[in-house]
């Protein structure tokens, strides 16, 4: 949102917090009692105590095992000295509630809250104050109140008069003190402590001095519930008065004082405003505040917020953390409330229908979200695809990749990189979550499968699909959504927990992954994109540069310094621009600061922008004023491996830090020293322009003369850390490589200066395991032990090799080559070369391409193309260079030869005991002339060679001589003072030839090496006494201007033996001297520990692959010193690089437009309309045959043009199409009741503002906002079983919502909806709720309903009104058979014989048939007058219809209406039960509801009745008469960690296969861990035994979570078998070839649980799943077999079409009463059960003709099979019991309903049942030790009670459940959110354990072969 940014000059409320840097403040005694001083005395904050629990005026429950909320405990790191006396089971439930809190940061104090599913034995509900010990800490609790920390300032203050005007008192009256006693009583606290006898004196009292001073510390007040200083106060003043005048110190908290404890640390940001000021921000160490004339403060607008307009009422109620006002039902509804308000009544359908359809492809999950009550939320995250409905699919990628909400749901936020992990946590492994990056891929962006782009997949040779991608990608790409965090809450939005779900995130640098990347086309992310060392110079000058406004605050937002800058007292040098043209273009216009600018041309440089490499923050002085901006570079990346790398380190270089960096970018400062001097060496100084400068090599070198080693920056003055950064050492640093088993490389940075132990940081060191995938060129190093050839072995078994790279040209001038060949072969990207100088390139038009070359003529590596990418509309610009890496280690091996292994060597010492020597002995060189050391060097060839030796030196600075066979090599090679003794490092190559045999290298000193004459002055002159200049080998100096012309102070530490240069001088420890350039050169040697020879050839064969590129530099920061070049700028690149790649991928536009297209009612569209849409989604343009153009021609990804193509395309408009079978959809479940609303015109009750559609899953399995999974409502790949979809192989996603139950429900809401209007009425049918007034009555008056559809037919005229109908809502697709058949229920409801018009007196028209009494007498004609004689004969009553017949009749109008006289001699006559006709209105009404029941309706199609056909009606099931016998399916859905549920038991295997050890290894902090506490992690104690024999690990036993205690039972009782290892395998497979050999997409949920449910890889049975098979092969040999799932239509249970009965969907809650209160059951009675509803449904979904629509044909289908399926089911049900004893969880009750079907077997017939149930919730990227706890509590509780109730009916012998999952998870665990391991969590795996559990079982078997690796 920075185009909305502005400068506030001024005071204002973000003035002072936005200002100040990030300053914790520790809520302790000290810091509270300095408030007082620091606010002039002016303001009272205390920590309270003395509050107590127990108080009856308490306005919340205080018991921890009752409230739901928080409670307070105080907290001893000891062992309580008495626990409370509690039941075990509430013991169990605090311990887990304390082991489970994420509140441990407060030393004092935990705020917890019970866990909802965890309860506390009822005898100890109501105790309070508990103590108890858990993991040796003593919990005792306390007020939830106690000790929170407040600003008491207004209760010790006095009436406002507001307030004195609110309470109707007389303001002209003298204010009173707020607090009853008096304001003093709240002021002493803090007075009595700072000011005793002042404040006693100002009272003229002796409060202060009456009791101990220690009664008032300053910081605390003790609230007198009990006290023996002041009348005790009841509890109810607290609470009341408190919440009013009392400010919890801390803005982000629920008024409780909850975030603002004594012992907390609150950012001083965070701080209430009144807190704030200058002296407080500096007292903790933020900036003094400027005043408000030359203050400015950057606000921003948020997208789409507006003010709130009181004008419209209270119309919606916030979810926060303060007191409720309404039920989390109606905080759940609000969001369904304002889709509905905008759907029904807005104008703007087009946008509001591709906002729904982006929203069911781009999901987020309330079910994920810890906020799922709340409304502003998702109604913001909704308003991402409203927003961007005709916009670009690429903002609306970004938008959605950046929310908060998103980020929860598919559990990225805070995902952290293994390298921070590793480095932060003592080495921890772990992973990124890979969620996002499966998901964002799959379902948001290119599909599982690689697609043409008409949508049709591609094969390859063989036939087969593609797969977009592979989990190494997957794996790869989780590491670009690692580091993003969100913003802290602000004031002005709904939040229960004050986390902010709802601005975008942003990235935590330190957080990010900083490696390369592999996209999904082979290449990497970044490729493209310019390398940094190809930018211009002075980049921040050029065309296009930008820089963001920062205001009053010198610290950059997009990359980091240290926070120091901000505080003027440190007094840095800011880089302050007050002339020149760069001042100018950033100066204000028109009195504006702009928020952005983008330079338009490149500028000329003045003053020091002339000097500087790079600019970070500059400072734009105007005037009196300044403001400043922060630079913000242009994407770039840097290649992973580069040559000539140099060395960088930190302050000391003996602390971490040391790194290669390379020396083209400006990425380190400079340390000016001398190397040969070892006074500067040991204190480098620094030549900067600015603070936080970077700066090239050669920038360094210019500005200081000369480069060194340096030991330290205490050269620096002022001396302080804040003035440096990583400096640039003059020494060569090696990118060396590291190479794992598999072929991954990690970056390993070689700088031998320094070999301290954690000198190199963890993420570059040997020791990294920061692997990334490169694309080898043939092959990689063998990846058995041991086996690295030339390169080094490490411990962990890798290789470490040296690297080399070559730069290439891909094109030659002569070349053939086109655009595309461009675009397909070249990686590197490069910015447009007119940014350059004029000169730099010169520009060659080709046909297809322009070439921009250096050199006229000829094209090479530096040659740019710009070319045009016709597949996205992007210009692109790409080098002319291929840069490949090569493994030296294979082609020219470094070859070490260690001073013990010389073959000659004199006068030199041999040393022993280096540390950090690669041998076991160094030889050290004195003083004498003829000491050397001699190797023996063999080569079988004649070679060049360089040869190096690894040395060390601190001061002793005396050239060397090399020799080869006696030859001199180099007569004066250097070995430069390295600082220190520890810091070794080579020496520069000499290059040389070795002969073909043995060779001599000789290492001597020089033979000759100069020195000066000149002695030493006899008069060694005192420094103050001396006004001169100093002479050569004189002395004293302090400094080099001290000396002569020419000479340096050359400065000595004690110890040194000699004054260097100078001959003859007396060794003096306590005078400097100036010496001459000679100084270098001393007596003593190095200290030498090997010699290295480079370019020995070898036989190994030589691997490379191409240059990976990434954009995060791998310098990283420490703390917040700033000074690496890890920002956030540049993974905010890379994220959008990552969305670039998704978005330009060639399948997203294919992908994007079916799934929309699907969504708009098309669900199979041909190729050729995906074709067209996809057309428009690349070109951005779409035009109509009429001429007419959507979109923007040019604009990749246009969605007005993909909207344009997908409605307006001949396809969706031509009438012809709609007769074709395959056309069109059903329609979704809940547009039905939005269109019928709409269509219909619904109108509220004038007493209601908004539409409430409530809870619509529980009618129409669809609600707005509420996506059960990922995959949203529906699979778009789902097939309906047995129907004519099924056999065509097309695609109805919305049929898997059409099972029996939620037809029953969708037509029971639609009919409620037409009857009675939206209320809540039949049984809780309706679609709303009670809204507080009025029966339910089917007569027209709605007098219930909250809103009712106003429209009218315009006719009165039967046939016009089913027309009119039928064109509203269906389109008038209605077929003219079901008009006929509703204008017959029409008729019949008016005009039927069978029935009294309601307008007849008492029924006196009646002329039908009834003969028959409401008590069941047979009618007497009316002729006869026996057995009752009469006078109501036809011939005294012509005209009352009698005759010579019984029918009922009124011919005298009596009151009761029809009677008769009957054949009984009990009584004369009895009245008739006969019906009213209905009006018009019933009429329409009961039309409406039959046209809502048909196929046309339904669905987007006609159809083509079959001539009154109707579907057979199923017989009933015959059993077979044997036993009964069924299987329960349980099926974990979302992957369970199975590897947490049967995990090694320590102990049980052998000591060479300790399979608990390498568990324990490979999964970190997520195994289950044997020392770990109860309910997370267990002790072997909870851990249970699963005993086993003959099983293939040779363990004795495996072990099972402690929350599976009943299935332990059931093992020892031989009822329980565990299988070890068990997945989907298609054949047999290794690591190598299972991408290849397996037929399915592994990893990805949709396909893997298809394909576990059909268990038919190889398709031998297509479309069919393993339930339905076993069903089919039950039936066809004779059993009574049914299949029945309880969680939804299920691929598992479909079978062969007409083998078996079609599967029954149950839903877990059972069924309702199909259509109560019938509005045709009057007509049905009358016409012989023709027009019951069911039989009126079945009427109007007779059978159609072959040709007709799939999609209406399979509603006709599903609905009469429903129809059927409920005949069975309702009444078999009812006859059964409920059993009791299931636990209130999804799982328990599916299980109960199994039960009650195994009851009901004899009523259906049935002596073969499968059952599949399903339970969620073990897709467990974040928590999995948490959700495990959970899940398999839930798991054991619902399987006892199953079994338990299934022995009780007597079939537990007769029954088998098995249990499976799609896939187990991965072994090693992902960062999780937190960061720190608690909330790690695993990603997707293959194969896992599962069980089967059964009372006929051969069990306590573990079968399978558990993994020993």
């Amino acid at each position: 949102n920075e185009d909305t940014c502005k400068l506030s000059i001024g005071d204002n409320p973000c003035m002072q917090s936005d200002a100040a840097v990030e300053v914790d403040v520790v809520l302790n005694e000290d810091n509270i009692r300095s408030l007082f001083p620091l606010h002039n005395g002016t303001r009272y904050v205390y920590a309270i105590k003395g509050l107590v629990l127990g108080d009856i005026t308490t306005p919340f429950e205080e018991s921890p095992c009752v409230t739901t909320d928080y409670t307070r405990w105080e907290k001893v790191g000891s062992a309580c000295s008495v626990d409370t006396l509690l039941h075990p089971n509430t013991t169990a439930t605090l311990t887990q509630m304390f082991l489970s809190t994420s509140d441990t940061s407060n030393p004092f104090l935990v705020d917890v809250k019970r866990p909802a599913r965890d309860s506390c034995h009822s005898d100890d509900d109501q105790k309070l104050g508990i103590s108890i010990t858990v993991g040796g800490i003593c919990y005792t609790q306390v007020h939830r109140n106690h000790l929170s920390v407040y600003d008491a300032t207004e209760w010790a203050g006095q009436e406002t008069e507001e307030m004195m005007m609110m309470m109707n008192t007389d303001p002209t009256k003298e204010p009173k003190d707020l607090h009853p006693g008096k304001d003093v009583n709240i002021q002493k606290w803090a007075e009595c402590y700072h000011n005793p006898e002042a404040f006693d004196e100002l009272h003229n009292s002796n409060r202060c001095t009456q009791d101990s001073r220690t009664d008032f510390d300053g910081w605390s007040l003790t609230f007198p519930s009990n006290s023996n200083f002041a009348p005790p106060h009841e509890m109810v003043r607290w609470y009341e008065k408190s919440a009013l005048y009392w400010k919890p110190v801390k803005t982000d908290n629920d008024g409780s004082g909850k975030g603002s404890r004594f012992g907390d640390v609150v950012n001083y940001r965070d701080f209430i405003e009144d807190l704030k000021n200058n002296d407080v921000a500096n007292a903790f160490g933020g900036i003094e505040f400027a005043s408000a004339a030359t203050v400015g403060v950057i606000t921003c607008g948020s997208v789409g917020e507006v003010g709130n307009d009181p004008t419209f009422g209270a119309l919606f109620d916030t979810d926060n953390n303060y007191e409720e006002t309404s039920g989390s039902s109606d905080h759940n509804q609000q969001k369904t409330k304002v889709w509905t308000a905008i759907n029904l009544f807005e104008n703007d359908q087009l946008r509001q229908r591709m906002a729904w359809a982006l929203s069911q492809i781009l999901t987020v999950v309330p079910g994920n979200i810890d906020g799922h009550t709340e409304t502003e939320i998702y109604v913001n995250y909704y308003d991402i695809f409203v927003r961007n409905a005709f916009g670009n699919y690429r903002d609306l990628l970004q938008e959605i990749s950046y929310s908060p909400l998103q980020a929860e749901h598919l559990t990225y936020l805070a995902s952290k990189s293994h390298a921070y992990i590793f480095q932060d946590e003592d080495k921890r492994v772990s992973s990124a979550d890979e969620n996002f990056a499966r998901e964002i891929s799959q379902l948001f962006t290119t599909g599982l499968i690689m697609l043409n782009q008409d949508g049709t997949p591609k094969l390859d040779a063989d036939g087969n699909t593609i797969q977009v991608y592979d989990n190494e990608d997957i794996m790869s790409m989780a590491r670009g959504w690692t580091g993003f965090q969100r913003f802290t809450a602000r004031g002005n939005i709904e939040s229960h927990d004050n986390s902010n779900r709802l601005d975008p995130m942003y990235i935590v640098q330190d957080w990010r992954d900083r490696f390369p990347k592999t996209s999904l086309t082979d290449g990497y992310i970044g490729d493209g994109f310019p390398l940094c060392v190809d930018l211009p110079e002075r980049m921040f000058l050029r065309e296009g540069a930008k820089y963001r406004l920062l205001g009053s605050n010198p610290l950059p937002e997009l990359m980091k310094d240290n926070p120091d800058f901000a505080n003027p007292k440190y007094n840095f040098t800011r880089f302050v621009l007050d002339s020149g043209p760069l001042h100018s273009a950033l100066s204000q216009v028109e009195g504006e600061w702009k928020a952005v600018v983008i330079l338009d041309s490149t500028l000329l440089c003045t003053g020091a922008e002339c000097d500087v490499d790079t600019v970070r923050v500059v400072k734009v002085e105007n005037g009196e004023s300044h403001v400043y901006y922060e630079y913000v570079a242009p994407p770039c990346v840097q290649q992973a491996f580069y040559n000539g790398a140099k060395g960088v380190a930190r302050y000391y270089r003996s602390e971490e830090g040391n790194m290669c960096a390379n020396p083209k970018l400006p990425h380190a400062s400079e340390a000016c020293c001398d190397q040969y001097l070892y006074t500067t060496v040991k204190d480098a100084t620094r030549n900067f322009l600015y603070d936080g400068e970077r700066v090239t090599y050669s920038t360094a070198e210019d500005r200081c003369g000369s480069l060194c080693m340096y030991k330290d920056m205490d050269g620096v003055v002022p001396r302080n850390r804040r003035h440096t950064g990583y400096h640039w050492l003059n020494t060569p640093c090696d990118v060396q490589v590291k190479i794992n088993r598999d072929g991954y490389v990690a970056i390993v940075h070689d700088l031998d200066t320094v070999k301290m132990e954690g000198a190199i940081p963890l993420h570059v060191s040997d020791e990294s395991l920061n692997y990334f995938k490169v694309y080898w060129t043939d092959g990689y190093p063998s990846k058995t032990e041991n086996n690295c050839g030339d390169c080094k072995v490490l411990s962990d078994r890798a290789c470490l090799c040296q690297t080399s790279v070559a730069d290439e040209a891909v094109f030659s001038l002569g070349d053939v080559f086109t655009a595309a060949d461009i675009i397909s072969s070249l990686r590197v990207g490069h910015v447009d070369p007119a940014i350059f100088d004029a000169s730099t390139f010169i520009e060659e038009v080709e046909t297809e391409f322009t070439a921009y070359v250096k050199t006229p003529g000829s094209y090479d590596a530096d040659t740019v193309f710009r070319v045009n990418d016709e597949a996205t509309g992007r210009t692109l610009f790409l080098r002319n260079v291929k840069s490949t890496v090569s493994l030296e280690g294979w082609s020219h091996a470094p070859a070490i030869f260690e001073a013990e292994n010389a073959k000659n060597m004199t006068g030199v010492e041999v040393k022993s005991g280096c540390k950090r020597c690669t041998g076991t002995v160094y030889v050290e060189f004195g003083a004498t002339a003829d000491m050397y050391i001699e190797w023996e060097v063999s080569v079988p060839a004649d070679v060049d060679v360089n040869l190096k030796f690894r040395y060390v030196n601190e001061y002793n600075n005396r050239p060397m001589e090399v020799l080869v066979n006696g030859v001199t090599a180099n007569p004066l090679l250097d070995f430069p003072s390295t600082g220190a003794l520890d810091y070794w490092t080579n020496s520069a190559p000499v290059a040389t030839r070795l002969k073909a045999g043995n060779n001599l290298v000789r290492l001597q000193f020089a033979s000759a090496w100069p020195t000066s004459n000149i002695t030493l002055d006899s008069s060694i002159k005192n420094e103050l006494a001396w006004s001169g200049t100093t002479q050569e080998c004189q002395g004293d100096c302090d400094r080099d201007e001290d000396c002569a012309a020419g000479l340096y102070c050359y400065k000595r530490d004690f110890g040194l033996p000699h004054v260097p240069g100078c001959l003859g001088v007396p060794s003096s420890n306590t005078m400097d001297y100036c010496v001459s350039n000679e100084y270098r050169y001393t007596e003593g040697g190095p200290n030498v520990d090997h010699l290295l020879v480079e370019g020995i050839p070898t036989n190994h064969p030589s691997y490379s692959f191409p240059n990976p590129v990434h954009f995060m530099g791998l310098l990283q920061d420490y703390s917040s010193d700033g000074i690496g070049e890890t920002n956030r700028r540049d993974a905010e690149y890379e994220t959008a690089a990552i969305l670039d790649h998704y978005f330009y991928h060639p399948n997203t536009a294919p992908f994007i437009c079916h799934r929309l297209m699907q969504r708009a009612g098309f669900s199979n569209p041909s190729p050729r309309y995906v074709a067209t849409c996809s057309e428009a989604f690349r070109t951005g343009l779409y035009t109509t045959s009429g001429g007419v153009s959507f979109g923007e021609a040019g604009q990749y990804g246009n969605l007005a043009a993909v909207a344009a193509a997908i409605h307006l395309d001949r396809e969706a408009t031509s009438p012809v199409l709609d007769m074709e079978p395959g056309f069109g959809a059903l329609r979704e479940p809940l547009l039905k009741p939005i269109g019928l609303l709409r269509a219909l015109e619904y109108e509220h009750a004038p007493r209601e503002n908004l539409a409430e559609l409530w809870f619509t899953r529980n009618r129409f399995a669809q609600e707005p906002y509420e996506f059960p999974t990922v995959f949203s409502y529906f699979l778009p790949e789902y097939i309906p079983s047995s129907t004519p979809a099924s056999l065509a192989a097309h695609v109805s996603p919305e049929s898997m919502l059409l099972d029996m139950p939620t037809s029953i429900d969708m037509l029971n809401g639609l009919f409620s909806l037409v009857k009675y209007g939206l209320t809540d009425c039949t049984d809780g049918s309706g679609l709303s709720r009670y809204p507080g007034y009025g029966s339910c009555n089917d007569n027209g008056m709605y007098e219930r309903a909250s809103g009712v559809m106003e429209w009218l037919p315009l006719s009165t005229n039967v046939t016009d009104i089913i027309d009119q109908y039928a064109t509203l809502l269906t389109a008038g697709r209605l077929s003219s058979e079901s008009r006929q058949k509703i204008e017959e229920i029409v008729d019949a409801e008016l005009y039927n014989t069978e029935c009294s018009q309601a307008s007849a007196h008492r029924q006196k028209d009646y002329r039908g048939f009834l003969n028959v009494t409401k008590k069941g007498y047979e009618c007497q004609k009316w002729t006869e007058q026996t057995p009752n004689s009469h006078t109501r004969t036809p011939d005294k009553y012509p005209d009352a219809g009698l005759g010579d017949h019984n029918y009922c009749r009124n011919p005298d109008s009596r009151s009761g209406g029809t009677y008769c006289y009957v054949n009984s001699a009990e009584t004369d006559r009895d009245y008739c039960d006969v019906p009213t006709c209905g009006d018009e209105h019933s009429a329409r009404r009961l039309a409406l509801q039959a046209m809502l029941t048909t196929p046309e309706f339904h669905s987007t199609a006609p159809i083509k009745p079959a001539t009154n056909k109707a579907r057979p009606v199923p017989e009933a099931a015959a059993p077979s008469g044997s036993d009964y016998k069924a299987i329960v399916y349980l099926f974990f859905g979302g992957g369970a960690d199975t590897y947490n549920m049967m995990p090694p038991y320590p102990g049980a295997c052998p000591a060479d296969n300790d399979l608990y050890a390498k568990y324990k290894a490979i999964r970190g902090n997520v195994a289950l861990s044997m020392e770990g506490p109860d309910g997370v992690n267990g002790t072997s104690d909870d851990l249970h035994q699963l005993p086993v024999t003959d099983n293939p690990s040779n363990c004795s036993a495996f072990g099972l979570h402690q929350n599976l205690a009943f299935l332990k039972t059931l093992y020892d009782k031989e009822e329980a078998i565990f299988t070890a290892n068990t997945g989907l395998l298609a054949r047999p497979v290794d690591k190598s070839t299972y991408r290849q050999e397996t037929p399915v997409q592994l990893f990805a949920h949709n396909a893997m649980q298809k394909e576990s449910k059909q268990l038919d890889l190889e398709k031998e049975i297509r479309g069919t799943g393993i339930i339905g098979r076993v069903a089919d092969n039950l039936n066809s040999n004779g059993f009574s077999c049914g299949s029945y799932s309880i969680a939804g239509n299920q691929i598992a249970l479909v079978g062969e079409p007409g083998v078996s009965p079609s599967p029954i969907i149950l839903s877990k809650n059972g069924l309702k009463e199909f259509d109560p209160d019938s509005s045709s059951g009057d007509l049905a009675r009358l016409v012989n059960e023709k027009w019951g509803m069911p039989e009126l449904i079945r009427s109007l979904n007779n059978a159609t003709a072959a040709d007709s629509n799939f999609f209406a044909e399979t509603w006709s289908l599903k609905v009469t099979e429903a129809m059927d399926q409920y005949a069975e089911i309702y009444n078999a049900l009812e006859s059964t019991y409920v059993p009791s004893g299931f636990p209130d969880t999804g799982l328990a009750e599916q299980l109960r309903l199994v039960t009650q079907l195994m009851q009901s077997r004899a009523a259906r017939g049935k002596d073969r049942d499968i059952f599949y149930v399903e339970v969620g919730g073990w897709d467990t990227h974040s928590y999995v030790l948490n959700e495990l706890v959970e899940n398999f509590g839930g798991v054991n509780a619902a399987i006892e009670a199953f079994v338990n109730e299934v022995e009780t009916l007597g079939l537990w012998q007769s029954t088998t459940l098995m249990q499976f999952s799609e896939f187990a998870r991965t072994l090693d665990p992902n960062s999780g959110p937190s960061g720190d391991g608690t909330g790690a969590g695993s990603d997707h795996g293959w194969g896992g354990h599962n069980f089967i559990l059964g009372g006929s079982l051969k069990g306590k078997q573990v079968l399978g072969e558990y993994p020993t690796d």
